[in-house]
């Protein structure tokens, strides 16, 4: 892979990371043993950055340094870095790359302008070197009208973020917050009529209930439908929870947005006050998501699965919408938008998480690397 970006970029520096170690008072079989195995990772980095004449810097050894003298915990788990353990290990590959003199004179209030920019140039960036459901551009199903037409899409957005991240720096008077969204116009429906080709005619409510056959003895009642609640769109999974609410998972997105369209998957709740067997109460737990697909009820709030992530997400104030954010789990597979994310809690508290074929999630655990092959549980 380095051979290959040498050739596409000539002249372009490369810089290489080692992983950071593992800190130490973590869950798991003990930093120990698997320091011992990043050191390894890390010589092997070192190497290919030598032989390529790239610039090596040494996380391992930082971080080992930093865990040393910092006086509060630096990671979540022992592997994944805090907001301190950010902060600190930043400065170290800042050091590296400009020296210590370019970093005195800079204003922190500025740092904090600018690095959410950043953090969102690095977000698109990635869905470039892995977009959601791949397979459509380059797999299986490669469809090329697609391909054609999206994946240019993908580097517009990078070129602006990019953009904005050089005004931010060079601006003292801008903000990150008063920053527009990255819009891109719409694409037209293509002739195949794209992903959503297939979807056929969409009845009502009262259509399809004319339809049911029900056993003598039973009777169905609609609970709730888009015609009411016109967020209740694209519905991929529900879970009732022990106050009787029904949360639902909707992706509007499917098989995923669009680059430069808003994100626009949600979760709502579902209420029915009066108990009349209808809900008469729609609340957005939390937006803004993207591939969005499942949804699991823990002790420190709802898990829920975006690909290629799993976010806690919690409601400190009790004002029914979300208000924390925090990253869980990552690695999970999205070369299939739809084999993935699939998530539930089991009777007894447990979270069981389901990937689908085609898939080859990744997970990085306290217990160590977790890779799926073709549905795994």
């Amino acid at each position: 892979m380095l051979d290959q970006l040498a050739r596409l970029h000539p002249g372009a520096q490369l810089v290489l990371l080692s992983p950071t170690a593992v800190e130490r008072g973590s869950p798991g079989p003990g930093a120990a043993p698997r320091n011992r195995e990043l050191a390894l990772y890390t010589q092997a980095i070192r190497e290919a950055a030598s032989t390529r004449r790239a610039t090596f810097i040494d996380l391992f050894a930082a971080s080992q340094t930093a865990y040393a003298l910092s006086t509060e915990r630096l990671t979540e788990n022992g592997l994944h870095l805090n907001a301190a353990g950010n902060r600190a290990l930043a400065r170290v590959i800042a050091t590296a790359l400009v020296g210590e003199a370019a970093l005195a004179p800079i204003d922190v209030s500025r740092v904090r302008e600018v690095a959410p920019a950043a953090a969102q140039l690095a977000h698109y960036v990635a869905e470039v070197v892995r977009p959601k459901n791949g397979i459509l551009y380059y797999g299986q199903r490669k469809r090329a009208e697609e391909r054609e037409a999206e994946l240019p899409l993908y580097l517009q957005r990078v070129e602006k973020a990019d953009a904005l991240v050089q005004e931010l720096a060079g601006n003292p008077q801008l903000k990150f917050a008063d920053a527009p969204f990255i819009a891109l116009a719409p694409l037209p429906v293509p002739p195949s009529g794209g992903s959503t080709h297939s979807i056929g005619q969409v009845k009502s409510p009262a259509e399809m209930q004319a339809e049911f056959q029900i056993g003598d003895g039973f009777e169905v009642n609609l609970f709730a439908s888009e015609e009411q609640f016109p967020e209740l769109r694209a519905p991929v999974q529900i879970a009732f929870d022990a106050r009787g609410r029904l949360w639902v998972v909707t992706m509007p997105s499917f098989p995923h947005t669009v680059p430069g369209q808003p994100q626009e998957d949600l979760i709502v709740v579902l209420e029915d006050t009066n108990r009349d067997g209808r809900a008469d109460s729609l609340t957005a737990f939390a937006g803004g998501f993207d591939a969005l697909d499942g949804i699991a009820f823990t002790a420190e709030g709802p898990l829920v699965s975006e690909q290629s992530r799993h976010w806690q997400l919690r409601d400190t104030d009790g004002d029914g919408h979300a208000d924390l954010k925090r990253e869980a789990l990552r690695g999970l597979d999205l070369t299939d938008s739809h084999h993935g994310g699939m998530i539930a809690t089991d009777p007894v508290g447990g979270v069981w998480f389901s990937d689908g074929v085609f898939h080859r999630s990744q997970l990085e655990t306290p217990y160590g690397v977790v890779r799926g092959i073709d549905s795994t549980t």
